[in-house]
């Protein structure tokens, strides 16, 4: 159709990472030219690996930039099926409160990456919820490794 508009995947990300610059006056020195060659899409909790999961190792990244899935935990398994969220569960268990929205899982595994050394920020979108509940224990954890902010 001739009125359609095509969005390269990477304009969204481009957006946000302007964005990101402007607000926090770090800027840019040059205008953006790079085709983001180095865009990597992944499943940041869970690889399959030998007929079975493994949490996924950080990725050498400078950014991790998400909007994570907003399922709570009264919902993942029925959603999800009850053998992935029993390893996720499992997987996390020291890190993630069992009863936690999965919103939470994506941001422990950024706050690992960064922590790990194997990315340097992470820029996420969450409600308001996590800041509640079981969730609010991933939060607390993000504070006591590093620091949060908010734009917009």
């Amino acid at each position: 159709p001739p009125h359609t508009l095509t969005i390269p995947p990477a304009l969204p990300m481009w957006r946000g990472y302007l964005l990101c610059l402007s607000r926090t006056g770090l800027g840019w020195s040059e205008p953006v030219r790079d085709e983001l060659e180095t865009n990597r899409l992944q499943h940041p909790l869970l690889t399959p690996v030998d007929a079975t999961l493994c949490e996924t190792e950080g990725a050498e990244a400078d950014f991790i930039i998400g909007n994570p899935p907003f399922l709570g935990d009264k919902k993942m398994r029925g959603e999800l099926g009850d053998s992935y969220v029993s390893f996720l569960t499992r997987t996390y268990r020291s890190r993630v409160p069992g009863n936690a929205d999965l919103v939470c899982y994506f941001f422990e595994q950024a706050r690992g990456s960064i922590a790990d050394g194997h990315a340097k920020r992470a820029g996420l979108l969450a409600t308001t919820t996590i800041r509640y509940g079981a969730n609010r224990a991933v939060l607390d954890n993000i504070k006591r490794s590093g620091d949060i902010f908010r734009l917009g």
